[in-house]
């Protein structure tokens, strides 16, 4: 006995997809937003520190800079510039939310941050380092910036191959099984075989590199993955994927109700 699905395709519709590459586009737009924001406090970090005095130049044996009662002797002019910069970005409370200590820490490593809080004043050495640490925290962000374009890149590229995909499948799942033709099902068949196949492709594609291009990132920006990092927050850790996987299952729905209006003939 035919079911509704053998007579009207699988009832699936077309159900897109385009929800979770949208969700995936607005997770990399927010964390493009952040890094870009870090990317530029760094560096207005950075220039701050440049242009502080040094106790190797000035006659002031501090440099100019007041030692930092709360923070032993480190100098409060980095603090300052820290505070203002890097701690002042509009997120900061809510991604990070730590002390001035801890998170220069974090961001220069612990003997730097260590330099900074033993120091009595700013030698040109340490200002040469942290204004070198800044540097180089800019440049991260930087990268993972190009990382997160390569990854909306892809986005795209799958998300317009699968709903081509997605069409052709909702066009043969609309055509009534039970009343077609013996030579029009098998022509259905063959046309869902191929929509597997391009469905199978892009999962691959997206495995092996070619719609997951190669991340030059950081390490601390990997781990513990990139998809992690990106869309952790999404309910989706691999929407590409989980979409491809999603359109198979639905392909091979209708190609299982072919199947059967074709078993009845």
């Amino acid at each position: 006995m035919a079911t509704l699905a053998d007579r009207r395709g699988t009832g699936g519709g077309r159900e897109p997809t385009g929800d979770v590459f949208e969700s995936a586009r607005r997770a990399l737009d927010r964390e493009r937003e952040v890094l870009d924001a870090e990317r530029d406090a760094f560096d207005a970090f950075a220039r701050r520190v440049d242009a502080l005095g040094t106790t190797d130049t000035a006659g002031d044996p501090y440099g100019g800079l007041l030692a930092d009662r709360g923070d032993g002797r480190a100098s409060s002019g980095v603090r300052e510039a820290y505070a203002e910069t890097v701690m002042a970005v509009p997120h900061y409370d809510a991604e990070y939310g730590e002390s001035y200590r801890a998170h220069l820490a974090a961001e220069f490593g612990p003997a730097l941050a260590a330099a900074l809080r033993d120091e009595p004043g700013l030698p040109a050495f340490l200002q040469q380092q942290v204004v070198a640490a800044a540097r180089d925290a800019e440049e991260s962000r930087a990268t993972v910036v190009v990382a997160l374009d390569r990854e909306r890149d892809a986005l795209g590229d799958t998300a317009a191959a699968l709903a081509d995909i997605e069409t052709e499948r909702a066009v043969v799942d609309s055509r009534p099984f039970a009343s077609c033709e013996r030579a029009a099902l098998v022509r259905l068949r063959d046309d869902l075989d191929d929509l597997a196949a391009r469905c199978e492709s892009l999962a691959e594609r997206r495995q092996a590199g070619d719609l997951r291009p190669e991340r030059q990132v950081p390490a601390s920006f990997d781990a513990p993955g990139f998809e992690e990092y990106v869309y952790g927050e999404t309910g989706t850790t691999y929407p590409v994927l989980s979409a491809i996987a999603r359109e198979s299952e639905r392909v091979e729905r209708t190609r299982a109700a072919v199947d059967r209006a074709l078993d009845s003939r």
